[in-house]
């Protein structure tokens, strides 16, 4: 399921809800067709739904939650939601935008329910949740539902009713429930003083820590706790991957572990301008000592390959200027490397995809001054980043997929996987093979290299 598109033809991959039943791993998600266009741009998107128990035998399931008939609330498009399980049911809670007489678009919340978690009955009384004061019709989607002492929560993207302006309008709405169905509206949980929209909130408890998290100018970004409604602090790095991938949403695996799933964003080219849907993108969460997250490749989700060709360590040393070395050839596969630069080196990395002369093929960057790492295009921008990084003037480990036009980063400290963050983007316009080393004012030592094909049964 990794790096995958959705196994109906001409669909992509658009928000994900995974979710963790006590047994099985389910992955629901928009089904997308056209990014977004479908329906005159309302969406027309209908929930998937795949499921595994060890994630690496998927079970592919009809449509979880489908379009209504045209008389219907919900016929324009089902949007992003949540699941709820309790006393064996399971309920599904999903946005849908309404068209109101007139034509205007109103978003509300509807409620399908299952009782074996793969066929689901929509409500009667469609949709059961409209907003009421303190917010106002317009944006009111991704409902998520939890359980805390005894209250049933829901959170929604929202917008806070009033003469407000538009940094102070944005919200995480807050509703409660005692009977999943019946909801009254609360203060919202965060106003983060955004002009985009509070999208896709999730909220999660993990070893006495609290987390939210939240869709943010293409971002997703998270907060923690020490309580379930906050005070709300902000982490040194307080996103899980760059802005190629969206809509990431957790959920358990297994009773240690957590997982998230967002979509790559689609690029027609390699410097054009993204848009909806895409590729499922998963991350494996690691919860650090200070209640931090980090995020890594899950193991059973790294494509199979061949035999690595594992190489002598290489080190580069230029006192001004650049130094650049050939490595290799990789065009699809897995590379992987630790890097070891000199003190004050200004910037080293990598050259992937990358022509003879240099001067085609992608960048993998690193800034230790900055705190930076980046994957661009070589002169022409279409630049992908993290910020905050902190260990970038120590020993860093490198791990690289590349498959189709995906290339998908892994970097962590060695020795441990604190800190630990990963870089995905997409770059359609591949033609070259060349792997390549630099290191420009300073000297770096790439050793450990490792270069294994895709495998190819």
């Amino acid at each position: 399921m990794q790096y995958s598109l959705p196994p109906y033809r001409d669909r992509f991959v658009g928000d994900p809800m995974p979710w963790w039943d006590g047994e099985t791993f389910h992955l629901f998600y928009l089904l997308d067709e056209g990014h977004h266009s479908a329906n005159n741009g309302l969406g027309g998107h209908q929930w998937a739904h795949s499921s595994t128990k060890n994630l690496v035998h998927w079970e592919h399931h009809p449509l979880a939650i489908p379009l209504g008939s045209a008389d219907e609330f919900d016929w324009t498009s089902i949007c992003t939601g949540s699941l709820f399980a309790r006393e064996g049911t399971t309920y599904a809670y999903y946005a849908t935008r309404v068209l109101q007489p007139g034509g205007a678009v109103h978003e509300a919340v509807g409620l399908s329910t299952s009782e074996d978690s793969v066929h689901f009955t929509k409500h009667q009384g469609n949709p059961i949740l409209w907003p009421s004061e303190p917010y106002r019709n317009g944006g009111f989607r991704d409902p998520c539902v939890f359980e805390y002492d005894g209250r049933f929560h829901m959170l929604v993207t929202g917008e806070l009713a009033g003469d407000r302006n538009e940094l102070q309008r944005h919200c995480m709405a807050h509703y409660v429930s005692s009977d999943l169905l019946h909801w009254e509206p609360r203060e919202p949980l965060l106003v983060p003083g955004s002009f985009s929209a509070v999208e896709c909130p999730d909220w999660f408890e993990w070893n006495g820590w609290y987390y939210i998290t939240w869709l943010e100018h293409g971002l997703m970004t998270y907060r923690m706790s020490r309580g379930p409604f906050g005070p709300w602090q902000r982490p040194a790095v307080d996103t899980f991957d760059g802005d190629m991938l969206a809509a990431a949403k957790s959920a358990p695996f297994g009773p240690d572990r957590r997982l998230a799933v967002g979509f790559l964003r689609w690029r027609d080219g390699d410097g054009g301008p993204v848009s909806y849907a895409g590729n499922a993108i998963f991350r494996e969460l690691v919860q650090q000592s200070d209640g931090t997250l980090s995020a890594v490749f899950p193991q059973e989700l790294i494509p199979r390959t061949e035999s690595p060709h594992a190489r002598s360590s290489e080190r580069l040393d230029v006192a001004e200027g650049i130094a650049i070395r050939a490595l290799g050839n990789c065009v699809e596969g897995r590379v992987s490397c630790t890097v070891e630069p000199e003190p004050d080196t200004r910037e080293f990395g990598l050259l992937l995809r990358a022509g003879e002369a240099s001067d085609h093929g992608y960048e993998l960057h690193f800034r230790p001054e900055e705190r930076t790492v980046s994957l661009s295009t070589l002169h022409r921008g279409a630049t992908t980043a993290l910020h905050g990084v902190e260990f970038l003037k120590d020993a860093v480990v490198v791990d690289i997929i590349m498959i189709s036009d995906i290339i998908d980063v892994s970097i962590s400290p060695a020795g441990g996987t604190r800190g630990a963050h990963c870089l995905v983007t997409r770059y359609p316009e591949w033609e070259h093979t060349g792997l390549m080393a630099f290191a420009r004012d300073g000297g770096a030592r790439f050793r450990e290299l490792s270069i294994s094909p895709l495998s190819s049964t």
